[in-house]
């Protein structure tokens, strides 16, 4: 934790490097610099974001710091954005085919989703099942529902940002199988734990 504290607050290299705009959404930070000095066996998206979303409440910082560490902790930017509610989650996706963030828009049984993204849909609701179970978790709840976006991610399992009540989670559209099904409980677990257990990792 000191050491990932010590890399975000080294001012002397950039934590990202911002995406072309592609004419349809805004321009985005991609956090390769950052991810290329983690390495493949740095932390999770999450906790780097809560690392951030720490220095950014206690540190004096440059602006160009401050720029890059608020920018870990965005949802991505779509151009036309739906939204499944599914109760407890609301699973946004863009709905542009010209985005970053375009999914395959096949949709097999006609009902207006992508397969995708019901795919996605199932996945989650399971996920959460899992979870609260396993860790007597109540939330999220239909009153405050975590908002989860399936998009392009840099992160390979995803990232959990926001307190609790605001919470967003960056689903990689790339996932599918057990591979998006754990990355759901990995994140869904840091968000039940935010809560049962404040400054658990």
């Amino acid at each position: 934790m000191a050491d990932l504290r010590e890399l975000l607050l080294d001012e002397s290299r950039p934590l990202v490097a911002l995406e072309a705009a592609d004419g349809r959404t805004l321009p985005e930070a991609d956090p390769a610099p950052l991810l290329e000095r983690l390495g493949t066996d740095g932390p999770c998206g999450t906790l780097v974001a809560e690392v951030a979303a720490s220095l950014l409440e206690t540190q004096e910082l440059g602006d160009e710091r401050r720029a890059e560490l608020e920018s870990l902790l965005q949802p991505p930017s779509f151009a036309a954005r739906r939204n499944e509610n599914l109760g407890a989650v609301l699973l946004g996706w863009d709905d542009s085919a010209a985005s970053r963030h375009a999914l395959s828009r096949r949709d097999a049984d006609g009902s207006g989703t992508p397969d995708l993204v019901d795919a996605a849909a199932a996945d989650l609701r399971h996920a959460l099942e899992q979870v609260r179970e396993r860790l007597a978790w109540s939330g999220p709840s239909e009153s405050s529902p975590l908002r989860v976006d399936l998009a392009e991610a840099a992160w390979s399992e995803g990232r959990l940002a926001g307190r609790p009540g605001d919470r967003h989670l960056l689903l990689p559209a790339g996932l599918s199988g057990e591979q998006r099904l754990r990355a759901l409980a990995h994140q869904l677990a840091h968000a039940a734990l935010s809560e049962l257990a404040p400054g658990a990792p």
